[in-house]
């Protein structure tokens, strides 16, 4: 068998058993899939048989905006007075039936916006008859976890990723943690056995490289301070998350996109989103790539990314507590811990 042939259903089951025994969960609640966006279509369609209304936490990705028009069902962003606050209150307001389903990505992978345990636990509430799935893929960054909460919402589903806590962000493989009785239901739907024996072999070797996962999530953190500090001193507002990226405000996104690209310096322009004009997103990459980006921006014409004033709209982070950094194998809800990341150039202000 060729390594792009699909695996068997016993292959599945191990690989299942694996993530088990890690996370300390029964194996019949673990779902590994290849494609993150071919699962949340099964998922969608399977929800759609019930409700079409999919309420998303805050800015939507094109991933998952592919997976509902897929599934066939409406997709309603739910965005607050700042796209870098998630608000419970928002989305609860925007409950009709108590059938919908729910989407947030925990982080928000466009804003980094999160939510705390306690406000999961109120969403899954607010939609008893519907579902509310949870996007965990940047948790090794995040550390709080809706796992805890599974025995008692059982309407909640959680999606992981295996490898984006190493950097892979280009792979898609993870797996879904829900209820027995959904994941029943989508283990029988041909998406899932579509898992190659190249992507198997990765991800069994991702899985017993902790040690390796922890200390890259340890240096992107260290470079996001380092990149941020820079950057401040350049005068260019930018917004720290629980991510493995950074958000900067620009005068002008596509020249200092373009400029940046010179440098081999990959960003995301954020500017087709309404609530995120002049903002680019940058993944945080090894201390050399980084150094490019630092350089580049040390030589770019000002003008391109220099903004007179400031986007005061808040930000808010939640911590998971200092002594489990895992948070989700906890018993009870802990309280949220926020605090504000904003980074601002102090001459900034002075310039408004």
């Amino acid at each position: 068998m060729s390594g792009w042939e699909t695996i068997s259903t016993s292959r599945l089951e191990d690989l299942a058993g694996k993530v088990s025994v890690q996370l300390r969960i029964e194996p019949e609640r673990i779902l590994p899939f290849a494609d993150a966006t071919a699962a949340l279509t099964c998922l969608l369609q399977y929800r759609a048989d019930t409700s079409t209304d999919l309420l998303v936490a805050g800015l939507a990705t094109p991933e998952l905006a592919i997976a509902a028009d897929r599934a066939g069902i409406r997709l309603a962003e739910v965005v607050g007075e700042s796209p870098f606050v998630s608000s419970p209150n928002d989305l609860v307001a925007a409950v009709n039936a108590g059938d919908e389903t729910i989407f947030l990505a925990n982080p928000n992978q466009l804003t980094g916006a999160d939510f705390a345990r306690a406000d999961l636990v109120r969403l899954a509430a607010a939609v008893p008859n519907g579902m509310l799935i949870v996007d965990e893929t940047l948790f090794d960054f995040y550390g709080i976890s809706a796992l805890p909460l599974l025995t008692d919402c059982t309407n909640i589903v959680v999606l992981r990723s295996l490898t984006a806590g190493f950097g892979i962000r280009s792979d898609e493989s993870g797996y879904l943690v829900g209820s027995p009785a959904v994941l029943n239901v989508l283990r029988h739907d041909p998406a899932w056995s579509t898992m190659s024996n190249t992507v198997y072999r990765i991800l069994s070797v991702t899985m017993s490289s902790g040690d390796a996962r922890d200390k890259h999530v340890a240096t992107i953190r260290d470079e996001a301070l380092k990149i941020a500090t820079h950057l401040t001193r350049l005068g260019i507002q930018n917004r720290l998350t629980a991510t493995d990226f950074l958000l900067m405000r620009v005068a002008d996104p596509k020249q200092t996109g373009n400029w940046l690209a010179r440098y081999n310096v990959s960003v995301e322009n954020l500017d087709g989103y309404p609530q995120l004009k002049s903002y680019i997103r940058y993944r945080i990459q090894s201390p050399l790539s980084n150094e490019r980006l630092l350089t580049a921006f040390d030589n770019m014409p000002r003008e391109y990314y220099r903004l007179k004033g400031l986007d005061k709209r808040m930000v808010k982070m939640h911590r998971p507590p200092q002594t489990d950094p895992m948070a989700e194998r906890a018993a009870e809800t802990e309280p949220a811990t926020e605090r504000i990341a904003a980074y601002v150039a102090p001459d900034l202000e002075e310039s408004r």
